[in-house]
């Protein structure tokens, strides 16, 4: 069976994904009327397949099991079980217990913490791009990892990407290097998705700055949206509000480092993960 490529900005989590429905098929990857969009398409789609193989050694970030074809076309890991949202619109995600909903929170964080710790930053941290699948574990039956590195860049990078308009703080939008910082703020509003859910909290507001005053006043409407939402809860520590709050001070340099916000995570009591 051909399968042609014709979409812009396509990645090779979204290709596999529309593949699924073909297993037992053999697949050949054409591209459909070949110009200059597809030709780099297919650069972009070879570029992140680096990046798939930068993450061998990771536990929570999806792997290049392998190449398939005479093009050698990536292959990734299966993740059987579909994203975050998958999770929430199905219901499955409000099934789960605390104990699983802290361990999913700690897979996630210890996912951008292995990108971090090799030097690089995601840009694009976001439910639809958190994976899962099934274990045989009773107690964690779902692994989860974060998938899409088509905008992975080295912290620090010129040429940073704003990959999700609502995933990214103000100065994200005027910023042209890549900072570990912005996967933090990322998580911290993946989180609030989640409390959300829950809560039936409102949404935050969304805007794409183009200057330094609408970046700044962007962040500080966040923020005291958040404020009035959480109360003062964001001064414990010990609450999963604290972590929201935290990952998304408009200031980078206060935000947490990915260890920082892991090992807070890690404190926190079962109860917290009730609140998600």
């Amino acid at each position: 069976m051909q399968v042609n490529v014709a979409a812009p900005f396509l990645t090779i989590q979204a290709l596999q994904k529309s593949l699924s429905a073909l297993q037992g098929s053999v697949v050949t990857i054409g591209v459909a009327g070949m110009n200059q969009r597809s030709e780099e398409n297919m650069q972009l789609l070879m570029q992140e397949d680096k990046h798939y193989a930068l993450m061998q050694k990771t536990h929570n970030v999806v792997r290049r099991i392998g190449a398939v074809g005479s093009t050698r076309w990536p292959q990734l890991e299966e993740m059987d079980s579909g994203d975050l949202i998958d999770m929430t619109e199905r219901g499955i995600y409000q099934t789960f217990s605390v104990a699983l909903k802290k361990s999913i929170l700690l897979q996630i964080c210890n996912g951008i913490r292995e990108i971090h710790s090799l030097g690089y930053t995601h840009q694009d941290i976001k439910p639809d791009n958190i994976l899962f699948k099934r274990t045989s574990d009773q107690e964690n039956p779902y692994l989860a990892k974060i998938g899409d590195l088509g905008l992975l860049k080295l912290i620090g990078e010129q040429g940073a990407a704003c990959g999700t308009p609502y995933y990214c703080s103000g100065n994200k939008f005027l910023s042209d290097k890549s900072d570990s910082k912005d996967d933090i703020y990322a998580f911290g509003i993946t989180c609030y998705s989640l409390y959300k859910v829950k809560r039936l909290s409102p949404e935050l507001s969304e805007a794409m700055p183009s200057t330094r005053e609408e970046s700044d006043a962007y962040d500080k409407e966040r923020t005291k949206f958040l404020e009035r939402v959480f109360g003062k809860q964001i001064d414990n520590p010990r609450t999963i509000e604290s972590v929201i709050y935290r990952s998304m001070v408009p200031d980078p340099n206060k935000r947490p480092t990915s260890d920082e916000l892991y090992r807070q995570i890690e404190a926190l009591a079962l109860e917290e993960f009730d609140k998600l």
